[in-house]
């Protein structure tokens, strides 16, 4: 017997940098400092059981994970969904889809699937609080490609300009531009 289930946990402002993929799952050890601390193991709620592994695979892949910035309490919420062997409790596959939902915007998971291959071509990813960094901070923008009117994901910082198709995860990179004028000096010969 299979079971499609979801953890769920609440992740502190100041751990957001432990949320990782199937952090809330199987639960991480993280340091800080001389300080250690666990995303406890989220207990699974059992949404359905199945008697063949494919049917619960394919209800799984209709399913998508969570991050949602909570103002009341300063946290995260991460849900994650993934399909339990209810005959060892062991977890057979998981869902790698992530919605993220924030104060800059509601993310699809294909949008952050293409910030996630934009940081990895910048070698800046190492797990998915990268994303939430990088996307509260404002140096991840979901914008609209001017010529074909498809999103794609935007990296701006003070020497570059990097872009992410959505659809193609084509990656495009020029260095930031600066106005004539602004450099000093320019006008002075």
């Amino acid at each position: 017997m299979y079971k499609l289930c979801y953890a769920e946990a609440l992740i502190p402002l100041k751990n957001f940098y432990a949320i990782r993929q199937n952090c809330v799952i199987e639960g991480e050890l993280c340091a800080t400092g001389n300080k250690k601390y666990v995303i406890k193991k989220g207990d699974p709620h059992y949404v359905r059981p199945y008697s063949i592994l494919n049917d619960a695979v394919k209800s799984l892949k209709a399913e998508e994970n969570l991050i949602r910035y909570q103002h009341v309490d300063n946290s995260y919420y991460v849900k994650e969904w993934f399909v339990l062997d209810d005959k060892d409790n062991h977890v057979v596959e998981t869902t790698e889809s992530y919605r993220l939902v924030s104060d800059k915007g509601n993310y699809k998971p294909q949008e952050v699937h293409a910030m996630k291959c934009l940081l990895e071509h910048l070698n800046f990813y190492q797990r998915l609080s990268t994303i939430i960094a990088y996307e509260k901070y404002g140096y991840l923008v979901l914008d609209m490609n001017e010529n074909t009117f498809k999103p794609l994901i935007r990296y701006v910082d003070e020497r570059q300009v990097v872009t992410c198709d959505v659809e193609s995860l084509e990656i495009m990179q020029k260095p930031k531009t600066v106005k004539s004028g602004e450099i000093k000096g320019d006008n002075e010969k």
